[in-house]
Protein backbone atom coordinates (compact mmCIF):
# COMPACT_ATOMS: atom_id res chain seq x y z
CA UNK A 1 0.00 0.00 0.00
CA UNK A 2 1.22 3.39 -0.75
CA UNK A 3 1.65 5.39 2.57
CA UNK A 4 1.14 9.18 2.21
CA UNK A 5 3.53 11.35 3.89
CA UNK A 6 3.12 14.19 5.98
CA UNK A 7 3.80 17.26 4.61
CA UNK A 8 5.16 20.67 5.78
CA UNK A 9 2.94 24.30 5.64
CA UNK A 10 -0.16 25.84 6.13
CA UNK A 11 -3.63 25.66 4.25
CA UNK A 12 -5.56 28.12 2.41
CA UNK A 13 -8.07 28.56 5.32
CA UNK A 14 -4.95 29.07 7.69
CA UNK A 15 -3.63 31.74 5.24
CA UNK A 16 -6.90 33.51 5.14
CA UNK A 17 -7.24 32.97 8.75
CA UNK A 18 -4.13 34.81 9.73
CA UNK A 19 -4.49 37.43 6.82
CA UNK A 20 -7.95 38.65 8.54
CA UNK A 21 -6.65 38.55 12.19
CA UNK A 22 -3.71 40.22 10.83
CA UNK A 23 -5.93 43.42 9.34
CA UNK A 24 -7.99 43.78 12.75
CA UNK A 25 -4.68 44.05 14.94
CA UNK A 26 -3.21 46.82 12.23
CA UNK A 27 -7.13 48.36 12.06
CA UNK A 28 -7.19 48.63 15.96
CA UNK A 29 -3.46 49.65 16.57
CA UNK A 30 -3.66 52.52 13.72
CA UNK A 31 -6.96 53.22 15.54
CA UNK A 32 -5.00 53.67 18.71
CA UNK A 33 -2.25 55.81 16.99
CA UNK A 34 -4.65 58.23 15.53
CA UNK A 35 -6.45 58.45 18.97
CA UNK A 36 -3.30 59.31 20.57
CA UNK A 37 -2.09 61.96 17.65
CA UNK A 38 -5.42 63.35 17.96
CA UNK A 39 -5.62 64.22 21.53
CA UNK A 40 -1.63 65.57 21.74
CA UNK A 41 -2.78 68.14 18.80
CA UNK A 42 -5.81 68.94 20.94
CA UNK A 43 -3.30 69.42 24.12
CA UNK A 44 -0.65 71.39 21.74
CA UNK A 45 -3.77 73.75 20.69
CA UNK A 46 -4.64 74.50 23.96
CA UNK A 47 -1.46 74.82 24.90
CA UNK A 48 -0.36 77.95 22.13
CA UNK A 49 -4.08 79.16 22.67
CA UNK A 50 -3.40 79.73 26.64
CA UNK A 51 -0.24 81.41 25.47
CA UNK A 52 -1.05 83.65 22.87
CA UNK A 53 -3.84 84.39 25.32
CA UNK A 54 -1.52 85.48 28.01
CA UNK A 55 0.92 87.28 25.75
CA UNK A 56 -2.14 89.36 24.85
CA UNK A 57 -3.34 90.43 28.19
CA UNK A 58 0.16 91.21 28.77
CA UNK A 59 0.04 93.57 26.15
CA UNK A 60 -3.18 95.46 27.29
CA UNK A 61 -2.23 95.43 31.02
CA UNK A 62 1.06 97.14 29.77
CA UNK A 63 -0.64 99.80 27.95
CA UNK A 64 -3.66 100.37 30.44
CA UNK A 65 -1.41 100.47 33.52
CA UNK A 66 0.74 103.60 32.32
CA UNK A 67 -1.79 105.93 33.42
CA UNK A 68 0.68 108.86 32.21
CA UNK A 69 -0.39 108.23 28.38
CA UNK A 70 -3.70 107.21 26.31
CA UNK A 71 -4.41 103.80 25.59
CA UNK A 72 -5.97 103.32 22.28
CA UNK A 73 -7.57 99.94 21.27
CA UNK A 74 -8.75 99.23 17.63
CA UNK A 75 -10.43 96.18 15.86
CA UNK A 76 -10.16 95.58 12.28
CA UNK A 77 -13.24 93.51 11.21
CA UNK A 78 -11.66 91.82 8.12
CA UNK A 79 -8.62 90.18 10.00
CA UNK A 80 -11.17 89.38 13.11
CA UNK A 81 -8.33 91.09 15.24
CA UNK A 82 -6.94 94.15 17.80
CA UNK A 83 -4.68 96.31 17.61
CA UNK A 84 -2.85 98.59 20.23
CA UNK A 85 -2.00 102.40 19.93
CA UNK A 86 0.86 101.98 17.61
CA UNK A 87 -1.12 100.33 15.15
CA UNK A 88 0.82 96.85 15.97
CA UNK A 89 -1.47 93.94 16.48
CA UNK A 90 -2.17 92.39 19.70
CA UNK A 91 -1.46 88.81 18.34
CA UNK A 92 1.27 88.41 15.96
CA UNK A 93 0.28 85.06 14.71
CA UNK A 94 -2.03 84.82 11.76
CA UNK A 95 -3.95 81.33 13.32
CA UNK A 96 -5.34 83.42 15.84
CA UNK A 97 -8.52 85.62 15.71
CA UNK A 98 -10.77 87.05 18.45
CA UNK A 99 -14.00 85.76 17.94
CA UNK A 100 -15.61 87.79 20.86
CA UNK A 101 -14.52 90.72 23.03
CA UNK A 102 -15.85 93.39 26.11
CA UNK A 103 -13.40 96.00 27.38
CA UNK A 104 -15.31 97.93 30.15
CA UNK A 105 -13.74 101.00 32.19
CA UNK A 106 -15.24 101.70 35.44
CA UNK A 107 -14.39 104.58 37.41
CA UNK A 108 -13.54 104.12 41.39
CA UNK A 109 -17.21 104.98 42.28
CA UNK A 110 -18.67 102.39 39.84
CA UNK A 111 -19.84 103.66 37.38
CA UNK A 112 -19.41 103.09 33.69
CA UNK A 113 -16.54 105.08 32.01
CA UNK A 114 -15.94 103.47 28.81
CA UNK A 115 -17.28 100.55 27.24
CA UNK A 116 -15.84 98.28 23.81
CA UNK A 117 -17.24 95.45 22.35
CA UNK A 118 -17.84 92.80 19.64
CA UNK A 119 -19.15 89.61 18.94
CA UNK A 120 -18.36 87.85 15.47
CA UNK A 121 -20.77 88.88 12.66
CA UNK A 122 -21.23 92.57 14.20
CA UNK A 123 -18.81 94.62 13.78
CA UNK A 124 -18.24 97.52 17.13
CA UNK A 125 -19.26 101.22 15.92
CA UNK A 126 -17.09 102.25 16.78
CA UNK A 127 -14.23 100.47 15.76
CA UNK A 128 -11.52 102.04 18.31
CA UNK A 129 -11.33 103.51 21.82
CA UNK A 130 -9.08 105.67 23.72
CA UNK A 131 -8.79 105.62 27.51
CA UNK A 132 -7.82 108.85 28.05
CA UNK A 133 -4.72 109.69 30.55
CA UNK A 134 -4.99 112.29 33.49
CA UNK A 135 -4.94 112.09 36.92
CA UNK A 136 -9.04 112.12 37.17
CA UNK A 137 -8.81 108.92 35.70
CA UNK A 138 -5.78 107.04 37.59
CA UNK A 139 -8.44 105.09 39.53
CA UNK A 140 -10.17 103.55 36.85
CA UNK A 141 -10.00 99.76 36.08
CA UNK A 142 -10.47 97.75 33.02
CA UNK A 143 -12.64 94.92 33.04
CA UNK A 144 -11.21 92.86 30.14
CA UNK A 145 -13.41 89.48 28.66
CA UNK A 146 -11.97 88.25 25.01
CA UNK A 147 -12.40 85.38 23.65
CA UNK A 148 -9.70 84.09 20.90
CA UNK A 149 -9.85 81.14 18.69
CA UNK A 150 -7.46 78.83 16.27
CA UNK A 151 -7.94 77.75 12.67
CA UNK A 152 -9.09 74.46 14.06
CA UNK A 153 -12.03 76.05 15.64
CA UNK A 154 -10.68 75.65 19.53
CA UNK A 155 -10.89 78.54 21.97
CA UNK A 156 -9.68 80.06 24.83
CA UNK A 157 -11.23 82.89 26.81
CA UNK A 158 -9.97 85.33 29.47
CA UNK A 159 -11.46 87.45 32.31
CA UNK A 160 -10.18 89.61 34.39
CA UNK A 161 -9.61 93.27 35.77
CA UNK A 162 -7.05 96.04 35.28
CA UNK A 163 -5.65 98.74 37.46
CA UNK A 164 -5.04 102.00 35.92
CA UNK A 165 -2.39 102.37 38.97
CA UNK A 166 -0.93 105.85 40.37
CA UNK A 167 -1.17 107.34 43.56
CA UNK A 168 -4.37 106.54 45.20
CA UNK A 169 -4.59 110.02 47.00
CA UNK A 170 -4.92 112.01 43.66
CA UNK A 171 -8.12 110.82 42.89
CA UNK A 172 -9.79 109.20 46.38
CA UNK A 173 -12.68 111.20 46.71
CA UNK A 174 -13.65 109.99 50.84
CA UNK A 175 -13.02 111.03 53.98
CA UNK A 176 -8.84 110.10 55.36
CA UNK A 177 -10.45 107.54 57.57
CA UNK A 178 -12.22 105.76 54.20
CA UNK A 179 -9.11 106.09 51.86
CA UNK A 180 -8.06 102.17 50.63
CA UNK A 181 -4.59 102.05 51.84
CA UNK A 182 -1.59 100.85 49.23
CA UNK A 183 -1.09 97.42 50.50
CA UNK A 184 -5.02 97.19 50.10
CA UNK A 185 -5.44 98.61 46.57
CA UNK A 186 -2.08 96.62 45.16
CA UNK A 187 -4.25 93.39 46.75
CA UNK A 188 -7.55 94.32 44.71
CA UNK A 189 -5.75 95.21 41.80
CA UNK A 190 -3.14 92.06 41.99
CA UNK A 191 -6.35 89.69 42.60
CA UNK A 192 -5.07 88.58 45.72
CA UNK A 193 -7.62 85.55 46.85
CA UNK A 194 -5.14 84.77 50.11
CA UNK A 195 -3.17 86.71 52.44
CA UNK A 196 -2.52 85.42 55.43
CA UNK A 197 0.36 85.06 58.02
CA UNK A 198 -0.05 81.13 57.60
CA UNK A 199 -2.70 78.14 55.85
CA UNK A 200 -3.23 75.02 56.88
CA UNK A 201 -4.67 72.98 54.26
CA UNK A 202 -5.93 69.66 54.47
CA UNK A 203 -6.46 68.98 50.74
CA UNK A 204 -4.42 68.02 47.78
CA UNK A 205 -5.03 70.85 45.42
CA UNK A 206 -5.66 74.55 45.35
CA UNK A 207 -6.37 75.72 41.67
CA UNK A 208 -6.82 79.03 41.78
CA UNK A 209 -4.79 80.53 38.20
CA UNK A 210 -4.74 84.08 37.40
CA UNK A 211 -5.37 84.57 40.96
CA UNK A 212 -2.20 85.72 43.91
CA UNK A 213 -1.79 84.01 47.09
CA UNK A 214 0.38 86.01 49.93
CA UNK A 215 2.22 84.57 52.94
CA UNK A 216 3.14 86.68 55.83
CA UNK A 217 5.41 83.97 57.39
CA UNK A 218 7.46 81.57 57.00
CA UNK A 219 5.86 78.69 55.41
CA UNK A 220 6.49 75.32 55.45
CA UNK A 221 5.84 71.73 53.81
CA UNK A 222 3.82 70.74 56.98
CA UNK A 223 1.22 72.81 56.28
CA UNK A 224 0.10 71.72 52.90
CA UNK A 225 -0.57 68.36 53.66
CA UNK A 226 2.59 67.43 52.79
CA UNK A 227 2.35 67.22 48.78
CA UNK A 228 -0.26 69.08 48.19
CA UNK A 229 -0.59 71.90 44.62
CA UNK A 230 -0.43 75.23 45.60
CA UNK A 231 -1.44 76.34 42.42
CA UNK A 232 -1.74 80.02 42.66
CA UNK A 233 -0.31 81.66 39.13
CA UNK A 234 1.70 84.59 41.38
CA UNK A 235 3.08 83.39 44.61
CA UNK A 236 4.50 86.27 47.59
CA UNK A 237 6.14 84.76 50.63
CA UNK A 238 7.23 87.67 52.68
CA UNK A 239 9.51 85.74 55.34
CA UNK A 240 10.70 83.05 53.08
CA UNK A 241 9.51 79.18 52.53
CA UNK A 242 11.11 75.86 53.87
CA UNK A 243 10.13 72.67 52.15
CA UNK A 244 12.26 70.01 53.82
CA UNK A 245 10.12 67.33 53.25
CA UNK A 246 6.83 66.21 50.78
CA UNK A 247 6.29 67.46 47.30
CA UNK A 248 4.53 70.47 47.77
CA UNK A 249 3.69 72.08 44.25
CA UNK A 250 4.19 75.91 43.94
CA UNK A 251 2.49 78.01 40.83
CA UNK A 252 -0.03 77.00 38.31
CA UNK A 253 0.71 74.72 35.83
CA UNK A 254 -1.56 76.28 32.94
CA UNK A 255 -0.96 80.19 33.91
CA UNK A 256 2.77 80.18 35.59
CA UNK A 257 3.07 83.85 37.18
CA UNK A 258 5.40 85.34 39.49
CA UNK A 259 7.16 83.23 42.65
CA UNK A 260 8.27 86.24 44.68
CA UNK A 261 10.03 85.10 47.86
CA UNK A 262 11.63 88.19 50.32
CA UNK A 263 13.92 85.96 52.16
CA UNK A 264 15.82 82.29 52.07
CA UNK A 265 13.57 79.64 50.11
CA UNK A 266 14.80 76.02 50.84
CA UNK A 267 13.34 73.85 47.84
CA UNK A 268 14.37 70.11 49.35
CA UNK A 269 13.01 66.45 49.66
CA UNK A 270 10.66 65.41 47.15
CA UNK A 271 10.34 65.44 43.58
CA UNK A 272 8.34 69.22 44.06
CA UNK A 273 6.92 71.21 40.78
CA UNK A 274 8.16 74.71 40.51
CA UNK A 275 5.76 76.72 37.71
CA UNK A 276 6.60 80.48 36.96
CA UNK A 277 9.30 82.75 37.10
CA UNK A 278 10.44 82.85 40.91
CA UNK A 279 12.33 85.93 42.00
CA UNK A 280 14.25 84.99 45.32
CA UNK A 281 15.80 87.58 47.51
CA UNK A 282 18.03 85.60 49.70
CA UNK A 283 20.03 82.06 49.49
CA UNK A 284 18.22 79.37 47.41
CA UNK A 285 18.84 75.63 48.55
CA UNK A 286 17.10 73.29 46.12
CA UNK A 287 17.30 69.51 45.63
CA UNK A 288 14.95 66.90 42.84
CA UNK A 289 12.63 69.56 41.78
CA UNK A 290 11.07 70.03 38.50
CA UNK A 291 11.90 73.33 37.46
CA UNK A 292 9.63 75.06 34.54
CA UNK A 293 10.58 78.46 34.52
CA UNK A 294 13.81 80.68 35.02
CA UNK A 295 14.80 80.96 38.97
CA UNK A 296 16.77 84.35 39.59
CA UNK A 297 18.61 84.68 43.32
CA UNK A 298 20.12 87.05 44.77
CA UNK A 299 22.40 85.36 46.85
CA UNK A 300 24.29 81.75 47.09
CA UNK A 301 22.47 78.76 45.55
CA UNK A 302 23.39 75.16 47.77
CA UNK A 303 22.92 72.29 45.86
CA UNK A 304 24.69 69.62 47.22
CA UNK A 305 22.44 66.78 46.08
CA UNK A 306 19.69 65.64 44.45
CA UNK A 307 19.91 67.31 40.78
CA UNK A 308 16.83 69.13 39.67
CA UNK A 309 14.83 68.61 36.15
CA UNK A 310 15.32 71.63 34.01
CA UNK A 311 12.08 72.18 31.59
CA UNK A 312 11.44 74.28 28.98
CA UNK A 313 14.52 76.20 28.45
CA UNK A 314 14.70 77.15 32.36
CA UNK A 315 17.78 77.74 34.01
CA UNK A 316 18.97 79.37 37.98
CA UNK A 317 20.33 82.62 38.00
CA UNK A 318 22.38 83.71 40.51
CA UNK A 319 24.42 86.53 42.04
CA UNK A 320 26.50 84.56 45.16
CA UNK A 321 28.36 82.02 45.10
CA UNK A 322 27.52 78.03 44.02
CA UNK A 323 27.84 75.07 46.53
CA UNK A 324 28.20 72.24 44.62
CA UNK A 325 29.54 68.96 44.95
CA UNK A 326 32.94 68.35 42.26
CA UNK A 327 31.02 65.81 40.12
CA UNK A 328 27.40 67.73 40.22
CA UNK A 329 25.93 69.31 36.62
CA UNK A 330 25.98 72.68 36.43
CA UNK A 331 25.29 73.54 33.05
CA UNK A 332 21.96 75.31 33.62
CA UNK A 333 23.56 77.60 36.92
CA UNK A 334 24.45 80.89 35.63
CA UNK A 335 26.16 83.57 37.47
CA UNK A 336 24.74 87.08 36.99
CA UNK A 337 25.85 90.73 38.67
CA UNK A 338 22.57 91.29 39.41
CA UNK A 339 18.69 90.18 38.89
CA UNK A 340 15.39 92.29 38.73
CA UNK A 341 13.91 94.01 41.78
CA UNK A 342 10.82 92.86 42.39
CA UNK A 343 9.16 95.63 45.35
CA UNK A 344 7.27 94.29 47.91
CA UNK A 345 4.19 96.08 47.64
CA UNK A 346 2.04 93.62 49.86
CA UNK A 347 3.17 93.32 53.70
CA UNK A 348 0.14 94.95 55.66
CA UNK A 349 -3.26 93.75 56.98
CA UNK A 350 -5.84 95.41 55.29
CA UNK A 351 -7.83 97.49 57.71
CA UNK A 352 -11.80 97.80 58.82
CA UNK A 353 -13.80 100.51 58.04
CA UNK A 354 -15.22 102.73 60.66
CA UNK A 355 -18.42 101.35 62.58
CA UNK A 356 -20.82 103.50 61.06
CA UNK A 357 -19.81 102.18 57.00
CA UNK A 358 -20.92 98.73 58.31
CA UNK A 359 -24.16 100.25 59.29
CA UNK A 360 -25.14 102.24 56.69
CA UNK A 361 -24.26 99.38 54.28
CA UNK A 362 -26.46 97.79 55.76
CA UNK A 363 -24.71 94.81 57.89
CA UNK A 364 -25.86 93.05 60.60
CA UNK A 365 -24.13 93.31 63.88
CA UNK A 366 -25.40 90.11 65.97
CA UNK A 367 -23.57 87.07 64.45
CA UNK A 368 -26.26 84.45 63.89
CA UNK A 369 -26.04 82.03 66.55
CA UNK A 370 -25.35 78.74 64.54
CA UNK A 371 -28.82 79.59 62.47
CA UNK A 372 -26.61 80.34 59.36
CA UNK A 373 -29.45 79.49 56.83
CA UNK A 374 -32.12 81.28 58.73
CA UNK A 375 -30.09 84.52 58.49
CA UNK A 376 -32.57 87.07 57.04
CA UNK A 377 -29.54 88.89 55.78
CA UNK A 378 -25.73 87.45 54.77
CA UNK A 379 -23.41 90.34 56.05
CA UNK A 380 -21.94 90.43 58.91
CA UNK A 381 -19.87 93.02 60.81
CA UNK A 382 -19.53 91.41 64.13
CA UNK A 383 -16.86 91.00 67.13
CA UNK A 384 -16.76 87.15 66.98
CA UNK A 385 -18.49 84.87 63.87
CA UNK A 386 -18.34 80.96 65.16
CA UNK A 387 -20.93 78.33 63.22
CA UNK A 388 -20.49 75.04 64.80
CA UNK A 389 -24.06 73.63 63.99
CA UNK A 390 -24.52 72.24 60.05
CA UNK A 391 -26.64 74.64 58.60
CA UNK A 392 -28.11 71.64 56.43
CA UNK A 393 -27.89 73.90 52.87
CA UNK A 394 -25.23 75.38 51.07
CA UNK A 395 -24.74 78.92 51.62
CA UNK A 396 -23.72 81.80 48.77
CA UNK A 397 -22.86 84.99 48.97
CA UNK A 398 -21.78 85.50 52.92
CA UNK A 399 -19.61 88.18 53.88
CA UNK A 400 -18.42 88.29 57.08
CA UNK A 401 -15.81 90.92 58.89
CA UNK A 402 -14.79 90.23 62.15
CA UNK A 403 -12.69 92.04 64.92
CA UNK A 404 -11.77 88.55 66.10
CA UNK A 405 -11.87 84.72 65.05
CA UNK A 406 -14.33 83.32 62.04
CA UNK A 407 -14.93 79.82 62.63
CA UNK A 408 -16.98 77.06 60.96
CA UNK A 409 -16.05 73.95 62.75
CA UNK A 410 -19.10 71.94 61.90
CA UNK A 411 -20.27 72.60 58.54
CA UNK A 412 -20.82 68.97 57.45
CA UNK A 413 -20.64 68.22 54.21
CA UNK A 414 -21.94 71.91 52.56
CA UNK A 415 -20.33 74.28 50.40
CA UNK A 416 -19.36 78.00 51.06
CA UNK A 417 -19.58 80.06 48.31
CA UNK A 418 -18.13 83.27 46.72
CA UNK A 419 -17.79 84.40 50.14
CA UNK A 420 -15.81 86.90 51.52
CA UNK A 421 -14.12 86.19 54.94
CA UNK A 422 -12.29 89.04 57.04
CA UNK A 423 -10.37 88.63 60.19
CA UNK A 424 -7.15 91.08 60.30
CA UNK A 425 -6.95 90.72 64.12
CA UNK A 426 -7.72 87.11 64.13
CA UNK A 427 -7.73 83.41 62.52
CA UNK A 428 -10.46 81.73 60.00
CA UNK A 429 -11.53 78.25 60.33
CA UNK A 430 -13.13 76.49 57.94
CA UNK A 431 -14.53 72.48 57.66
CA UNK A 432 -17.02 72.21 55.32
CA UNK A 433 -17.07 70.16 52.12
CA UNK A 434 -16.22 73.38 49.50
CA UNK A 435 -15.31 77.00 49.64
CA UNK A 436 -15.13 79.71 47.09
CA UNK A 437 -14.05 83.04 47.62
CA UNK A 438 -11.41 85.21 49.66
CA UNK A 439 -9.94 84.73 53.11
CA UNK A 440 -7.60 87.54 54.71
CA UNK A 441 -6.50 86.95 58.09
CA UNK A 442 -3.98 88.46 59.87
CA UNK A 443 -3.61 85.16 62.15
CA UNK A 444 -3.52 81.98 60.42
CA UNK A 445 -6.20 80.05 57.84
CA UNK A 446 -7.16 76.37 59.17
CA UNK A 447 -8.76 74.24 56.08
CA UNK A 448 -8.35 71.03 57.48
CA UNK A 449 -10.69 69.00 55.71
CA UNK A 450 -8.73 65.96 53.57
CA UNK A 451 -10.16 66.23 50.11
CA UNK A 452 -11.95 70.08 50.36
CA UNK A 453 -12.87 71.71 47.11
CA UNK A 454 -10.99 75.46 46.95
CA UNK A 455 -11.87 77.36 44.21
CA UNK A 456 -10.17 80.94 45.42
CA UNK A 457 -11.37 84.29 43.86
CA UNK A 458 -10.56 88.24 43.72
CA UNK A 459 -11.85 90.78 45.66
CA UNK A 460 -13.06 92.20 42.05
CA UNK A 461 -15.18 88.79 41.45
CA UNK A 462 -17.26 89.75 44.58
CA UNK A 463 -17.97 93.03 44.51
CA UNK A 464 -19.03 95.39 41.37
CA UNK A 465 -18.29 98.55 42.86
CA UNK A 466 -15.13 99.52 44.02
CA UNK A 467 -17.61 101.35 47.01
CA UNK A 468 -19.27 98.37 48.64
CA UNK A 469 -15.41 96.50 49.30
CA UNK A 470 -15.66 96.25 52.70
CA UNK A 471 -11.89 96.90 53.67
CA UNK A 472 -9.88 99.72 53.05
Amino acid sequence: MKRIKNQAGITLIELLAALVIGTIVIGLAGSVLVSTFTQADVTSDHASLRQEANIILTKIRSDYSNADESTTLSFDNTENMLFDRNSAPLSEEDFFKFSSFTFTEVRPDGETANEFSYTEGHTPSPSEITFEKGTENRGNRLKVEFTIEDTNGRSFSVDTTIARLGDYEDYQTGTEEEQISDDTEEIISQNVSVFTSRLDFGGDLIDAPDYTGVFNDLVVTDDFNQGATLGFSNLIFNQGISLQTGSLQLGSSSTPGDIIVYGNAEFNGGTRNIYGTSYIYGDLSIQNANIHGDIFVEGNVNATSGVPQFHNGSNIYFTGELLTPSDYPTTNFIKVESIEQKERTITQTPQMHPDEWYSNKGYETTAPENRLRDAPVKHFFVDDFNINTNPQVSVDGLVVISKGDISFSTFGGQDLTNAFLFAPNGTISFNGEKFSGVMISGEGIDMPRGGIDVEFMSINDLFNRESDIPIR
